[in-house]
C-alpha cells in the first residue's frame, strides 16, 4: 500500500469514528437532530413511523456500526466494503447533522449548507474511495482481456494446425 492511501484512510475514517463514538454514548444529542428530520421525512414517506425509543436504539446501532467500519477502514480491512458501508451510514447522517430547511435566516442558512457540503464531500470521497483498485484492473476487464486471449490462442492454434497438418493430395 503507498504512503497516499496509508494516510488518507484513517484521516478519512476519523470523522466517522468520532461521529459513531458520539452517537453510543450520547444519543439524546443525535436524536434531537434526527427528530428535526421527521418532518422531511412524514412528506417524503408517511408511513414509516418511528417512536423516540426505536430511535436511541437505531443511533446506538449506527453508532457501534460507524465506529466498526471506520476502524476497519482506517486499517485497511477490506477497505472497499468499509468505505461503501460508510457512505451508505454517512449519507442519512449529513442531512440530519446539517438539516438546512430549518434554518431562521441567510446567516445560519449558509453555516448549515456549508456543514453539508463538507459532510456530502466526505461521502463522495468515500464512494470514491469503494471504488479503488490500488491499481488492479476490474473484473469487467480482466474478463474481457480474458476472453480476448482465448480467442487469440485459438487463432493461433488454427493457422498452426493448417500449416503442419497433413493435405489429402498426393505429392
Amino acid at each position: 500500500m503507498n504512503l497516499l492511501r496509508t494516510l488518507a484512510r484513517p484521516l478519512l475514517a476519523a470523522p466517522f469514528l468520532f461521529d459513531g463514538i458520539s452517537a453510543l454514548l450520547n444519543p439524546s444529542d443525535h436524536v434531537d437532530r434526527a427528530c428535526l428530520a421527521f418532518p422531511v421525512l412524514k412528506d417524503i414517506a408517511p408511513e414509516v413511523g418511528i417512536e423516540e425509543a426505536e430511535l436511541h436504539t437505531l443511533t446506538r446501532v449506527l453508532g457501534a456500526s460507524s465506529i466498526a467500519a471506520s476502524i476497519a477502514f482506517a486499517t485497511n480491512r477490506a477497505p472497499r466494503t468499509f468505505a461503501a458501508c460508510l457512505a451508505g451510514i454517512g449519507l442519512p447522517i449529513a442531512c440530519i447533522n446539517a438539516p438546512v430547511w430549518t434554518a431562521s435566516d441567510r446567516q445560519e442558512r449558509t453555516l448549515l449548507t456549508r456543514e453539508l457540503t463538507r459532510r456530502l464531500a466526505l461521502v463522495a470521497a468515500l464512494a470514491l474511495a469503494s471504488t479503488d483498485r490500488v491499481g488492479e484492473p476490474s473484473l469487467v476487464w480482466k474478463r474481457a482481456n480474458w476472453k480476448k486471449q482465448r480467442a487469440l490462442i485459438a487463432a493461433v492454434r488454427e493457422n498452426e494446425r493448417r500449416r503442419y497438418a497433413p493435405t489429402d493430395t498426393p505429392r
